[in-house]
């Protein structure tokens, strides 16, 4: 029974079991896609065990009206630190895939921005820059040791 962890000793200051870090999240996110700009307001959240799922949306006919952020998180017992695995989904694209690791070690997986692999035509996804602040803030409000800056967050821009 000794290594049996409760959650409380995983708490690292805003427990990821506590809605409270649902107010850190941006209420609107602007993607840029195509030459175009196209706005989200923040819609259902759902809370699961081991991961975060952020929905954002709009109702404009011809364009994907969803914006989907899966946060996974794992922790590492070691260090007591933090890692977040994030994907961010625009209708049926996969556009983004990165793990985050403190203080600000990102590594990329996927990402359909401008001279991605992934997507050779280099057509467009990225956030602009009040998208991009909200969501550094969000990932920055955990008190789990990520210090992450707008540099950081460059391959979504």
């Amino acid at each position: 029974m000794k290594f049996i962890k409760t959650f409380e000793q995983y708490d690292t200051g805003i427990s990821f079991y506590d809605k409270k870090w649902e107010s850190f999240l941006p209420e609107k996110i602007t993607v840029l896609k195509g030459g175009k700009s196209y706005k989200f307001v923040k819609g259902n959240t759902l809370l699961n065990a081991d991961w975060i799922n952020i929905e954002y949306e709009n109702h404009l006919y011809g364009e994907p009206n969803n914006l989907m952020f899966d946060v996974y998180y794992t922790f590492n017992n070691n260090d007591n630190a933090v890692k977040l695995d994030v994907d961010i989904t625009y209708g049926d694209l996969m556009t983004s895939e990165f793990t985050i690791e403190a203080p600000n070690k990102i590594t990329v997986g996927e990402y359909t921005s401008f001279g991605s692999k992934f997507d050779p035509s280099n057509t467009e996804f990225s956030l602009d820059n009040n998208s991009l602040q909200g969501l550094m803030n969000y990932f920055n409000a955990f008190d789990h040791g990520v210090h992450l800056n707008l540099n950081d967050l460059n391959f979504l821009s």
